[in-house]
Protein backbone atom coordinates (compact mmCIF):
# COMPACT_ATOMS: atom_id res chain seq x y z
CA UNK A 1 0.00 0.00 0.00
CA UNK A 2 1.40 3.37 -1.06
CA UNK A 3 0.90 6.16 1.47
CA UNK A 4 -0.45 9.44 0.14
CA UNK A 5 2.18 12.26 0.19
CA UNK A 6 -0.35 14.45 2.00
CA UNK A 7 -0.35 11.98 4.91
CA UNK A 8 3.45 11.90 5.20
CA UNK A 9 4.75 14.19 7.95
CA UNK A 10 8.22 15.57 7.26
CA UNK A 11 8.61 17.54 10.49
CA UNK A 12 6.90 18.24 13.80
CA UNK A 13 7.69 21.03 16.27
CA UNK A 14 5.98 23.24 18.88
CA UNK A 15 3.97 26.39 18.27
CA UNK A 16 5.14 29.89 19.05
CA UNK A 17 3.28 31.62 21.90
CA UNK A 18 1.40 33.77 19.39
CA UNK A 19 0.37 30.70 17.39
CA UNK A 20 -0.92 29.10 20.58
CA UNK A 21 -3.08 32.14 21.23
CA UNK A 22 -4.49 32.02 17.70
CA UNK A 23 -5.19 28.31 18.04
CA UNK A 24 -7.06 29.05 21.27
CA UNK A 25 -9.20 31.69 19.52
CA UNK A 26 -9.90 29.49 16.50
CA UNK A 27 -11.32 26.71 18.67
CA UNK A 28 -14.03 29.08 19.91
CA UNK A 29 -16.90 28.31 17.55
CA UNK A 30 -18.76 31.42 18.70
CA UNK A 31 -16.23 33.61 16.89
CA UNK A 32 -16.12 32.46 13.23
CA UNK A 33 -13.51 34.13 11.07
CA UNK A 34 -11.20 35.15 13.93
CA UNK A 35 -7.54 35.31 12.80
CA UNK A 36 -8.56 34.59 9.22
CA UNK A 37 -7.00 36.89 6.62
CA UNK A 38 -8.32 37.73 3.16
CA UNK A 39 -6.18 39.38 0.49
CA UNK A 40 -8.11 40.49 -2.58
CA UNK A 41 -6.03 41.34 -5.66
CA UNK A 42 -7.73 43.12 -8.58
CA UNK A 43 -5.86 42.49 -11.82
CA UNK A 44 -6.35 44.50 -15.03
CA UNK A 45 -4.76 42.07 -17.47
CA UNK A 46 -5.55 38.79 -19.20
CA UNK A 47 -4.73 35.95 -16.81
CA UNK A 48 -3.47 32.47 -17.66
CA UNK A 49 -5.31 30.72 -14.83
CA UNK A 50 -3.56 27.30 -15.06
CA UNK A 51 -0.17 29.03 -15.08
CA UNK A 52 -1.14 31.17 -12.10
CA UNK A 53 -2.25 28.10 -10.14
CA UNK A 54 1.03 26.39 -11.03
CA UNK A 55 2.97 29.36 -9.59
CA UNK A 56 1.00 29.10 -6.36
CA UNK A 57 1.73 25.35 -6.16
CA UNK A 58 5.45 26.06 -6.53
CA UNK A 59 5.40 28.57 -3.67
CA UNK A 60 3.46 26.16 -1.45
CA UNK A 61 6.09 23.50 -2.10
CA UNK A 62 8.89 25.93 -1.16
CA UNK A 63 7.68 26.87 2.32
CA UNK A 64 7.00 24.34 5.06
CA UNK A 65 4.66 26.70 6.90
CA UNK A 66 2.27 26.66 3.92
CA UNK A 67 1.97 22.87 4.27
CA UNK A 68 1.45 22.95 8.03
CA UNK A 69 -1.45 21.69 10.14
CA UNK A 70 -1.94 21.89 13.91
CA UNK A 71 -2.51 18.96 16.26
CA UNK A 72 -3.47 19.28 19.93
CA UNK A 73 -5.80 16.47 21.02
CA UNK A 74 -4.19 13.94 23.34
CA UNK A 75 -0.94 15.90 23.54
CA UNK A 76 0.70 17.73 26.45
CA UNK A 77 1.09 20.78 24.19
CA UNK A 78 0.03 21.60 20.62
CA UNK A 79 2.39 20.87 17.74
CA UNK A 80 2.53 21.84 14.09
CA UNK A 81 3.06 19.14 11.48
CA UNK A 82 4.71 19.80 8.13
CA UNK A 83 3.17 17.68 5.38
CA UNK A 84 5.33 16.50 2.52
CA UNK A 85 2.83 17.48 -0.11
CA UNK A 86 -0.57 19.21 -0.16
CA UNK A 87 -3.03 20.36 -2.79
CA UNK A 88 -3.95 24.03 -2.66
CA UNK A 89 -7.77 24.31 -2.67
CA UNK A 90 -8.78 26.57 -5.54
CA UNK A 91 -11.81 27.41 -7.60
CA UNK A 92 -12.54 29.57 -10.64
CA UNK A 93 -15.81 31.48 -10.91
CA UNK A 94 -16.97 32.99 -14.21
CA UNK A 95 -18.93 36.25 -13.83
CA UNK A 96 -18.35 37.63 -17.33
CA UNK A 97 -22.07 37.52 -18.04
CA UNK A 98 -22.86 39.58 -14.91
CA UNK A 99 -23.16 43.38 -14.91
CA UNK A 100 -20.42 45.34 -13.12
CA UNK A 101 -22.70 46.52 -10.28
CA UNK A 102 -23.90 42.99 -9.66
CA UNK A 103 -20.30 41.73 -9.73
CA UNK A 104 -19.40 44.08 -6.88
CA UNK A 105 -22.34 42.90 -4.80
CA UNK A 106 -21.53 39.27 -5.47
CA UNK A 107 -17.91 39.87 -4.52
CA UNK A 108 -18.95 41.26 -1.13
CA UNK A 109 -21.16 38.23 -0.53
CA UNK A 110 -18.40 35.87 -1.68
CA UNK A 111 -15.89 37.36 0.77
CA UNK A 112 -18.37 37.21 3.64
CA UNK A 113 -19.22 33.58 2.90
CA UNK A 114 -15.57 32.68 2.48
CA UNK A 115 -14.74 34.18 5.88
CA UNK A 116 -17.44 32.25 7.73
CA UNK A 117 -16.24 29.00 6.14
CA UNK A 118 -13.03 29.19 8.16
CA UNK A 119 -10.45 26.40 8.28
CA UNK A 120 -10.04 23.00 9.89
CA UNK A 121 -6.71 23.54 11.65
CA UNK A 122 -6.09 19.77 11.65
CA UNK A 123 -5.83 19.77 7.86
CA UNK A 124 -3.25 21.42 5.62
CA UNK A 125 -3.03 23.72 3.82
CA UNK A 126 -4.57 26.51 5.88
CA UNK A 127 -5.09 28.65 2.81
CA UNK A 128 -7.19 28.64 -0.33
CA UNK A 129 -7.56 30.56 -3.58
CA UNK A 130 -10.60 31.84 -5.46
CA UNK A 131 -10.20 33.37 -8.93
CA UNK A 132 -13.15 35.34 -10.29
CA UNK A 133 -13.28 36.07 -14.02
CA UNK A 134 -15.03 39.44 -14.40
CA UNK A 135 -13.95 40.22 -17.97
CA UNK A 136 -11.25 39.58 -20.58
CA UNK A 137 -8.83 41.84 -18.68
CA UNK A 138 -10.39 41.93 -15.22
CA UNK A 139 -9.75 39.24 -12.63
CA UNK A 140 -10.32 39.21 -8.88
CA UNK A 141 -8.00 36.87 -6.98
CA UNK A 142 -9.08 36.15 -3.41
CA UNK A 143 -6.38 34.57 -1.27
CA UNK A 144 -7.58 33.42 2.16
CA UNK A 145 -5.25 32.11 4.85
CA UNK A 146 -5.09 31.62 8.59
CA UNK A 147 -3.01 34.17 10.45
CA UNK A 148 -1.25 31.39 12.38
CA UNK A 149 0.83 30.55 9.28
CA UNK A 150 1.56 34.03 7.90
CA UNK A 151 2.01 37.56 9.22
CA UNK A 152 1.72 40.95 7.54
CA UNK A 153 5.38 41.04 6.51
CA UNK A 154 5.26 37.60 4.89
CA UNK A 155 2.36 37.72 2.47
CA UNK A 156 3.80 40.48 0.19
CA UNK A 157 6.95 38.36 -0.22
CA UNK A 158 4.85 35.37 -1.27
CA UNK A 159 2.86 37.47 -3.73
CA UNK A 160 6.11 38.74 -5.26
CA UNK A 161 7.29 35.16 -5.73
CA UNK A 162 3.97 34.03 -7.19
CA UNK A 163 3.88 36.81 -9.79
CA UNK A 164 7.60 36.41 -10.52
CA UNK A 165 7.19 32.70 -11.21
CA UNK A 166 4.06 33.37 -13.26
CA UNK A 167 5.75 35.99 -15.45
CA UNK A 168 8.85 33.84 -15.93
CA UNK A 169 6.81 30.84 -17.06
CA UNK A 170 4.70 32.97 -19.40
CA UNK A 171 7.85 34.38 -21.01
CA UNK A 172 9.72 31.07 -21.19
CA UNK A 173 12.29 32.08 -18.55
CA UNK A 174 13.64 30.15 -15.59
CA UNK A 175 13.38 32.32 -12.46
CA UNK A 176 15.64 30.86 -9.79
CA UNK A 177 14.75 31.70 -6.21
CA UNK A 178 17.13 31.38 -3.26
CA UNK A 179 16.57 28.56 -0.81
CA UNK A 180 13.94 29.74 1.70
CA UNK A 181 14.48 29.97 5.45
CA UNK A 182 11.90 27.72 7.09
CA UNK A 183 9.74 28.63 10.07
CA UNK A 184 11.27 25.80 12.10
CA UNK A 185 14.46 27.89 12.35
CA UNK A 186 12.54 30.67 14.09
CA UNK A 187 10.91 28.26 16.56
CA UNK A 188 14.30 26.77 17.41
CA UNK A 189 15.75 30.25 17.91
CA UNK A 190 12.80 31.32 20.04
CA UNK A 191 12.86 28.28 22.29
CA UNK A 192 16.62 28.53 22.78
CA UNK A 193 16.16 31.98 24.31
CA UNK A 194 12.97 31.56 26.31
CA UNK A 195 12.79 29.19 29.24
CA UNK A 196 9.90 26.74 29.40
CA UNK A 197 8.36 28.64 32.32
CA UNK A 198 8.60 32.05 30.60
CA UNK A 199 7.25 30.62 27.36
CA UNK A 200 4.24 29.09 29.13
CA UNK A 201 3.58 32.36 30.96
CA UNK A 202 3.65 34.41 27.77
CA UNK A 203 1.45 31.88 26.00
CA UNK A 204 -1.10 32.12 28.80
CA UNK A 205 -1.17 35.91 28.65
CA UNK A 206 -1.49 35.96 24.88
CA UNK A 207 -4.26 33.36 24.96
CA UNK A 208 -6.39 35.72 27.06
CA UNK A 209 -6.34 38.39 24.36
CA UNK A 210 -9.49 38.28 22.26
CA UNK A 211 -8.82 40.79 19.48
CA UNK A 212 -5.93 41.99 17.37
CA UNK A 213 -6.34 45.16 15.29
CA UNK A 214 -3.81 46.50 12.80
CA UNK A 215 -3.25 50.25 12.93
CA UNK A 216 -1.09 50.67 9.82
CA UNK A 217 -3.94 50.79 7.33
CA UNK A 218 -6.08 53.14 5.30
CA UNK A 219 -9.82 52.94 4.73
CA UNK A 220 -10.67 51.49 1.33
CA UNK A 221 -14.32 50.48 1.49
CA UNK A 222 -16.86 51.65 4.04
CA UNK A 223 -19.44 49.06 3.10
CA UNK A 224 -17.31 45.89 2.95
CA UNK A 225 -15.31 46.33 6.12
CA UNK A 226 -11.99 46.11 4.29
CA UNK A 227 -8.83 48.16 4.46
CA UNK A 228 -6.04 48.67 1.96
CA UNK A 229 -2.60 47.57 3.06
CA UNK A 230 -0.17 50.40 3.80
CA UNK A 231 3.39 49.13 3.83
CA UNK A 232 6.74 50.40 2.69
CA UNK A 233 8.46 47.03 2.26
CA UNK A 234 10.19 46.60 -1.14
CA UNK A 235 8.37 43.33 -1.78
CA UNK A 236 4.99 44.95 -1.23
CA UNK A 237 5.84 47.93 -3.43
CA UNK A 238 6.74 45.62 -6.32
CA UNK A 239 3.46 43.74 -5.95
CA UNK A 240 1.38 46.93 -5.69
CA UNK A 241 2.84 48.15 -9.00
CA UNK A 242 1.33 45.04 -10.62
CA UNK A 243 -1.99 44.84 -8.80
CA UNK A 244 -4.53 47.53 -9.59
CA UNK A 245 -6.08 47.33 -6.13
CA UNK A 246 -5.35 45.16 -3.12
CA UNK A 247 -7.10 45.08 0.21
CA UNK A 248 -6.84 43.08 3.39
CA UNK A 249 -10.21 42.40 5.01
CA UNK A 250 -11.33 41.59 8.52
CA UNK A 251 -14.79 41.29 10.15
CA UNK A 252 -17.12 44.16 9.29
CA UNK A 253 -18.09 45.00 12.88
CA UNK A 254 -14.47 45.96 13.64
CA UNK A 255 -14.12 48.29 10.66
CA UNK A 256 -17.48 49.92 11.29
CA UNK A 257 -16.49 50.72 14.84
CA UNK A 258 -13.12 52.12 13.82
CA UNK A 259 -14.76 54.32 11.18
CA UNK A 260 -17.01 55.84 13.85
CA UNK A 261 -14.03 56.35 16.12
CA UNK A 262 -12.22 58.24 13.35
CA UNK A 263 -14.85 60.94 13.73
CA UNK A 264 -13.39 61.87 17.13
CA UNK A 265 -11.08 64.75 16.24
CA UNK A 266 -7.74 65.28 17.91
CA UNK A 267 -7.02 61.60 18.54
CA UNK A 268 -4.07 59.83 16.96
CA UNK A 269 -4.58 56.62 14.98
CA UNK A 270 -3.09 54.57 17.79
CA UNK A 271 -5.27 56.38 20.30
CA UNK A 272 -8.40 55.80 18.25
CA UNK A 273 -7.54 52.11 17.88
CA UNK A 274 -6.96 51.72 21.59
CA UNK A 275 -10.27 53.41 22.26
CA UNK A 276 -11.89 51.00 19.79
CA UNK A 277 -10.41 47.95 21.49
CA UNK A 278 -11.78 49.19 24.82
CA UNK A 279 -15.23 49.69 23.28
CA UNK A 280 -15.20 46.18 21.82
CA UNK A 281 -14.15 44.79 25.20
CA UNK A 282 -16.99 46.59 26.95
CA UNK A 283 -19.45 45.14 24.43
CA UNK A 284 -18.30 41.51 24.52
CA UNK A 285 -16.89 41.11 28.04
CA UNK A 286 -17.79 44.01 30.36
CA UNK A 287 -16.45 42.00 33.31
CA UNK A 288 -12.85 42.05 32.03
CA UNK A 289 -10.20 44.73 31.94
CA UNK A 290 -8.14 45.13 28.80
CA UNK A 291 -4.67 46.40 28.04
CA UNK A 292 -3.83 47.73 24.61
CA UNK A 293 -1.01 49.40 22.74
CA UNK A 294 0.63 49.61 19.34
CA UNK A 295 3.28 47.35 17.92
CA UNK A 296 5.54 47.47 14.88
CA UNK A 297 6.56 44.10 13.38
CA UNK A 298 10.31 43.76 12.90
CA UNK A 299 13.10 41.25 12.61
CA UNK A 300 16.17 41.95 14.69
CA UNK A 301 19.30 42.55 12.63
CA UNK A 302 21.19 39.68 14.29
CA UNK A 303 18.61 37.07 13.20
CA UNK A 304 19.57 35.50 9.88
CA UNK A 305 16.75 35.32 7.35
Amino acid sequence: MVESPGLVIDDEYPLSPLQQGMLFHSLDRNQPGVDLEQVLCSLSEPLDVPQMLSAWDTVVSRYDILRTSFQWEGRPEPVQNVHRSVSLPSRVIDWRHVAADEQRERLKALMASDRTTGFDLNRAPLMRLTIVVCGPSHYEVLWTFHHAILDGRSFPILLREVFGLYDAARNGRDWRLPAPRQYRAYIDWLRSRISARTSASRSSRISRCCLMVTTDCRRASKSTGSFSCATASPAAMQVQMRIRFMRVAFPGFCSGLLERIEGHGGASRNGRTGFGVEKLRSFFRPDLDVGFGSAIPFVAAHIDG
